[in-house]
């Protein structure tokens, strides 16, 4: 189940269409703050519907966190959300 009117709406957000001008160039980072709940995983669902030719990596602080921001993009972006592990469950 894709939630695409969640992301048509957002892109129309004044708030979206100036991240979407401000993407930095390659190689260089744009940190994006003071968004509540799922809405930071809204916003980076939309930005890689926006730009398919690039790239987007979440990085999480704990597992969990990165398990709920896997759970969110996987109904935001079906089919284009992979988990990088942690070192520690390599079984290194």
């Amino acid at each position: 189940m894709s939630l695409s009117i969640l992301l048509d709406a957002f892109d129309r957000s004044a708030g979206a269409i100036d991240l979407l001008q401000r993407l930095p160039a390659r190689g260089a980072e744009l940190r994006v703050g003071g968004l509540p709940g799922s809405s930071a995983a809204v916003m980076a669902a939309a930005v890689a519907r926006a730009r398919p030719e690039r790239l987007l990596a979440v990085v999480a602080a704990t597992p969990s966190e990165a398990e709920r921001w896997l759970g969110a993009l996987q109904l935001l972006a079906p089919g284009e959300v992979l988990l990088y592990p942690q070192r520690e469950a390599l079984g290194e």
